[in-house]
């Protein structure tokens, strides 16, 4: 079993893809090529427990 996961985040409209990538052990995460609106990327990360930490934008 992996220590972490990846969730995706897909808007089928504008064909873009963001990815919250996290960690089982640390409760820690990152967020890949966020969409405009964070509460999504809040609400997930709150269910999962997790801190986000940054966010990169490729």
């Amino acid at each position: 079993m992996f220590d972490y996961f990846i969730e995706p985040f897909v808007d089928t409209g504008l064909g873009n893809s963001a990815y919250l990538i996290g960690s089982y052990e640390t409760k820690k995460g990152i967020l890949i090529d966020p969409f405009r609106d964070v509460d999504r990327y809040l609400h997930t990360a709150s269910e999962l427990g997790l801190t986000l930490n940054s966010f990169e934008v490729t």
